[in-house]
């Protein structure tokens, strides 16, 4: 069975984001998209076996319910704000540059969620599994973060490393 076309929910790629870079770029430089997915797989093989984030389980569930939705780990992360970029560097405990990028790739898969709202998995009254299924079939009530698998071409710098 042929999976359905990559839906966007609503994603203009070709608009400007805002994305938080540990990396220093260039206007017009690529960054390459799948870098958090190196950055999950490189933890320890106890850290991946507990999932804290459930990053695994939302994985294994897009794999098998949600096959035209981008995965995280392929994936480059924008924030459709400069001040939801700021916020989303201060709670994350980032110190990383802030550009305005675009995707690179129009006809990538992209899909919307709010990163504020992500129930942490160990502390949930609701089954884990549930939770991950929800983060991929409902749009969110208010969505600040979109992912696709795209590279980003850096605009320019907005905010320099902290």
């Amino acid at each position: 069975m042929k999976p359905d076309p990559p839906i966007h929910s609503s994603v203009d790629m070709a608009a400007d984001y805002f994305h938080v870079s540990d990396m220093i770029h260039a206007p017009g430089g690529i960054h390459a998209a799948g870098r958090y997915g190196g950055t999950v797989f490189s933890a320890s093989a106890e850290e991946i076996a507990e999932d804290p984030h459930g990053e695994h389980l939302r994985e294994r569930v897009r794999a098998e319910k949600f096959v035209n939705k981008p995965s995280r780990f392929k994936s480059s992360f924008v924030l459709e704000s400069l001040k939801e970029a700021l916020s989303f560097r201060e709670a994350a405990g980032r110190r990383g540059a802030i550009y305005r990028v675009r995707f690179v790739n129009p006809d990538a898969a992209a899909h919307k969620v709010c990163y504020s709202a992500k129930t942490p998995y160990e502390s949930s009254p609701i089954h884990p599994e549930i939770v991950a299924t929800q983060f991929w079939a409902n749009p969110p009530i208010y969505s600040n973060e979109i992912f696709a698998e795209s590279e980003l071409e850096i605009i320019e710098l907005c905010a320099p490393p902290l």
